[in-house]
């Protein structure tokens, strides 16, 4: 019996998006809590900014 396409790829990308999704939530939290120990909190802002596009570019390209 032939394998379905992907195989058992697909669960284990469908697993990394789960993992940067709650790593994206971490990050935020993280940020939000300790926002007045930054110097550039717009710099902050503009990488979680960066991480979230790539966390969607990296969910839907898989």
């Amino acid at each position: 019996m032939p394998s379905p396409p992907g195989g058992f790829e697909v669960p284990l990308w469908r697993a990394l998006a789960v993992f940067r999704l709650a790593s994206l939530a971490y990050v935020c939290v993280l940020a939000v809590r300790d926002a007045d120990r930054y110097d550039h909190p717009y710099a902050v802002g503009a990488l979680i900014l960066i991480m979230a596009a790539w966390t969607a570019a990296t969910a839907v390209g898989y």
